[in-house]
């Protein structure tokens, strides 16, 4: 009889209805975000399937996913709780300190199941509730997962799960229906299945093109792919890895003679870049030694940092190193950097690169904008009317800087190569119109020019005694210049 009893209640579980108690001593105490599964997410889903106007879809998969997300954005907002930004800067969208306050506010006073106005059963056959929501038909007019749809998933975002096979949820509802008969599967067996329907692999939309981007009136590139992999790994041997260097910082009132403030930024990471956000915060970008790709923090002094979690969406490579980033006209920023596939030595390497809109969460955008063996640590700006792409590039007796151009900042091809000792090149216009280059080898240069091509005046920067100094990156603020620099220990020969 025992046994009888666990398996209707994971029975229950499956199909998405809880025990009238389940809650009655629930209260939640996790963080909860998008990608995330488990018993507490679906108690989430459990309590806000009481709210029509919140959670209309009313779906309980265990599975925090897009329709989860947009109903915790309709309950902050409703409460007053967060009704912008996103899950990284804000909190919106994401379960955290306040919103878990206040949904347990309402485990105390939510419903019985039995009070709520659920359909009836029609049949005798285990059910699995699936509900739809209303759509344009002037996109979706089959309610199926058409061309339209695959341009801009917000214009029907919930097809029916059953014409639309790439749903997580019809994922659950084929495992449902060819599922044994409840009389004869244990819970185990349940609870098995329940986690190899949610753990399918989510198909996604195809990437949409740049100019389709710049066209979004509200662009999330987590509706497009998964994030790029984030993996520890185990400390390499010292000590030319980002897992022993350092990120330090300087600052200067015209962006040639710098002064070092001694303020440790980040331990164990290296080749950082900076931007200024309109909002008055610093994002840098860097590549976790930790981890071996990039991320981010942010600050609103430049000096103290706190986590960014920096995501690419739709990411097809193994890592992404080098990160440049870039303020396009238009708002938009678009982030370069080099596919870490096969390391930073000699071979074939590609340039790739992804756009954001609040500098945190990013998409890859398709194809490759520029290719060459060995190159990495690009630098990207626009001089006139033209993108220039400035790369070190490895060969068997050094190195070189090569000098790309591009109509469009997507498609650049070879112009020339400087005739400069140093590599880990970075670029920025100054005050005065002119641009400057900052090169490294043992310390950090810098170099003049009113063309980006033609270098004079060599400048010692930024050195270090006993210590390498490189990778520069130097971003403009409303008072002065910040200058965030890789410092690494000579190693010992």
């Amino acid at each position: 009889m025992k046994n009888k009893y666990l398996i209707l209640i994971a029975a229950l579980l499956f199909f998405g209805v809880a025990p009238a108690d389940t809650q009655a001593d629930f209260t939640f105490s996790k963080t909860l975000r998008r990608g995330y599964s488990g018993e507490e997410v679906r108690q989430l889903q459990e309590l806000l399937k009481t709210m029509p106007n919140i959670y209309p879809e009313r779906l309980v998969t265990g599975y925090f996913g897009p329709l989860t997300q947009q109903a915790v954005r309709r309950f902050q907002t409703k409460h007053n709780i967060i009704s912008s930004g996103d899950e990284n800067t804000t909190g919106y969208g994401q379960v955290g300190p306040k919103t878990r306050k206040k949904l347990n506010e309402f485990l105390t006073s939510a419903p019985e199941p039995s009070s709520l106005n659920l359909p009836e059963p029609q049949n005798n056959a285990p059910q699995t509730v699936i509900t739809t929501r209303k759509i344009n038909p002037a996109f979706c007019p089959d309610n199926i997962y058409d061309e339209a749809e695959q341009k801009d998933p917000t214009l029907c975002p919930e097809d029916d799960p059953i014409n639309n096979p790439k749903s997580i949820v019809a994922e659950i509802a084929l495992q449902a229906s060819s599922s044994p008969p409840m009389s004869a599967t244990t819970s185990q067996q349940v609870s098995s299945t329940t986690t190899q329907a949610l753990t399918t692999t989510q198909s996604y939309p195809p990437v949409p093109s740049s100019e389709e981007i710049f066209g979004m009136e509200n662009f999330d590139p987590s509706l497009y792919g998964d994030p790029h992999p984030k993996t520890k790994k185990p400390p390499p041997p010292c000590c030319d890895n980002p897992y022993w260097h350092k990120i330090y910082s300087a600052v200067s009132a015209d962006g040639i003679t710098w002064q070092k403030d001694r303020t440790l930024i980040k331990d164990r990471a290296s080749v950082p870049s900076a931007i200024y956000r309109d909002d008055g915060t610093i994002v840098l970008y860097y590549v976790d030694g930790e981890y071996g790709t990039m991320d981010c923090a942010v600050s609103n002094d430049g000096k103290n940092f706190s986590p960014g979690n920096c995501a690419i969406y739709g990411f097809t490579d193994q890592g992404a190193a080098d990160p440049e980033v870039t303020k396009l006209d238009n708002g938009f920023y678009r982030m370069y950097y080099f596919a870490a596939n096969f390391g930073r030595q000699e071979g074939e390497h590609r340039i790739m690169s992804a756009l954001s809109k609040d500098g945190i969460n990013w998409l890859q955008e398709k194809g490759t904008r520029y290719q060459q063996a060995g190159v990495v640590d690009p630098a990207v700006i626009k001089i006139g009317n033209e993108w220039k792409l400035y790369a070190w590039y490895y060969t068997s007796s050094g190195g070189k800087i090569v000098v790309a151009k591009s109509p469009d900042g997507l498609n650049f091809s070879k112009e020339t190569e400087l005739n400069l000792a140093g590599g880990v090149p970075e670029v920025v216009r100054l005050d005065s119109g002119d641009y400057a280059l900052y090169i490294c080898g043992l310390s950090m240069w810098v170099y003049t020019s009113g063309d980006g091509l033609n270098w004079t005046n060599g400048k010692l920067a930024i050195a270090e005694e006993k210590k390498i100094v490189c990778d520069p990156a130097p971003v403009k603020t409303p008072s002065a210049w910040m200058m965030y620099y890789k410092v690494m220990d000579v190693v010992p020969y």
